[in-house]
């Protein structure tokens, strides 16, 4: 799979769930894409680096 973003952060994680969104971290951010890889919102966290990220799953 290839992604592009429009930033200079090369992507450091990746993370699929199980309806099919793909989350990839680069550098203090994260970007969610939908099953389809057409829809796409990225978030700025405070932190310098992601270097991994975990599912969580809520009951």
């Amino acid at each position: 799979m290839t992604v592009f973003f429009n930033t200079s952060d090369t992507p450091s994680a990746i993370a699929a769930t199980p309806n099919g969104s793909v989350h990839v971290s680069h550098g203090s951010k994260i970007t969610s894409f939908d099953w389809s890889l057409q829809r796409k919102s990225t978030n700025l966290t405070s932190f310098a680096a992601i270097d991994s990220l975990i599912l969580i799953w809520a009951l």
